[in-house]
């Protein structure tokens, strides 16, 4: 393995910039959780069409956002319930993005935003003053109804104390996968964890956040970053701080200290694939690290 240069800071941005990251092993067999198989689709469009009948119209489904390789069809109806989103949250969110994210939020100032929302979704007490509105109108705390619906999603897709990290991380990533698709934005918008539940769809940034919320209930720590390739494309992916993946190949960088993140090795993951992918050299050596913070 090369090592990892470090920190080359441009004369002009103030910021690190990482070239193409170390790598570790081969692509490795598929993961496939042990007990768990994939329904058909046909029962799952059956059990969407169910609810949406039975609430009036009330569930927001997004295409292909609910597959139950990893879920039961009794879990999906306790899935479905779970994650709605009613207005008043969904109001509550968007009063957040209107009145504490930039408009056209820096590198800097939109990883920032995505792990305010993942530490709030994970039960911190941040923004006390809009959550008293919420409280006001709901009797309940926005921050802790994410955090108990974070950790009925785990429990719904079987994460176990008794499975190892990698295991958990890989269950967590099956997840994802199969319950949220890719959507672009429109304009720039950066969703909770919970908002990305709800709607089943979310574009890069909403992925990481998403993955970041849920592995750090797992227990790994994590953080979100932000790259960008030669063509000034833009992405957002996860860090993870394991010293490996077990058997499946993986990328990581050595040092982030000059990021701002504890010592030691943090390994790119990306969210919107499966454990089994995240050794992809065509993907990934294309993305420089511009910023990255820790949950």
């Amino acid at each position: 393995m090369s090592a990892n240069p470090g920190n080359n800071f441009g004369p002009d941005q103030g910021q690190s910039q990482y070239p193409p990251v170390q790598y570790n092993g081969q692509p490795q067999p598929p993961y496939v959780p042990q007990g768990r198989k994939r329904s058909p689709w046909l029962a799952v469009a059956c059990v969407a069409i169910a609810l949406l009948i039975a609430t009036n119209g009330y569930w927001v489904l997004a295409d292909g956002g609910l597959g139950s390789g990893l879920l039961g069809s009794d879990d999906e109806f306790e899935y479905l319930e779970l994650v709605r989103l009613d207005s008043t949250r969904s109001d509550y969110y968007q009063t957040l993005r209107e009145n504490l994210c930039p408009s056209d939020p820096t590198y800097e100032e939109g990883v920032q935003f995505c792990t305010d929302l993942v530490r709030h979704d994970l039960g911190d007490t941040y923004w006390l003053t809009y959550d008293s509105s919420y409280y006001q109108a709901t009797g309940g705390h926005a921050y802790q109804e994410a955090s108990e619906e974070i950790d009925a999603i785990l429990d719904l897709i079987g994460v176990s104390d008794s499975n190892d990290q990698v295991e958990n991380l890989a269950l967590v990533l099956s997840f994802i996968n199969e319950h949220v698709v890719y959507s672009p934005d429109l304009d720039n918008r950066y969703n909770a964890p919970v908002e990305t539940l709800a709607y089943g769809s979310g574009d890069c940034d909403d992925f990481a956040a998403l993955a970041a919320a849920l592995f750090e209930r797992i227990g790994v720590e994590s953080a979100i970053a932000f790259f960008a390739n030669d063509a000034d494309e833009g992405h957002a992916m996860n860090l993870v701080k394991l010293n490996d993946l077990g058997d499946y190949g993986y990328y990581f960088y050595g040092d982030l200290t000059g990021q701002g993140l504890d010592d030691g090795r943090w390994i790119i993951i990306e969210p919107q694939s499966l454990i089994d992918d995240q050794y992809d050299p065509e993907w990934l050596e294309q993305w420089d690290l511009k910023v990255a913070a820790e949950i």
